[in-house]
């Protein structure tokens, strides 16, 4: 018989429950082990995937950029900027 009613923390329980003829069971259900596990996964995501891809997005991003304003203002006239009515 597993003890239900009583607790199976301090000496005192569990000598109540030996008194009662059972037995202290103490199960513990997953729920920091999953979150642990869940943990562990999103920092080796972060850390091997975000992290890297937003670099070189900022990367290929500013090179753009800088390409852009190299061949924009060069490329057109300045009359071509200007709003025409």
């Amino acid at each position: 018989m597993i003890c239900i009613g009583t607790e199976c923390v301090s000496d005192h329980g569990k000598k109540a429950c030996k008194n009662i003829g059972g037995i202290c069971h103490i199960e513990t259900d997953g729920y920091y082990i999953v979150s642990g596990v869940c943990m562990a996964l999103g920092m080796i995501l972060l850390l091997a995937f975000i992290i890297p891809t937003a670099r070189r997005l900022q990367g290929i991003l500013h090179t753009l950029s800088l390409v852009l304003l190299r061949i924009t203002p060069a490329a057109l006239p300045i009359s071509v900027w200007r709003i025409k009515m």
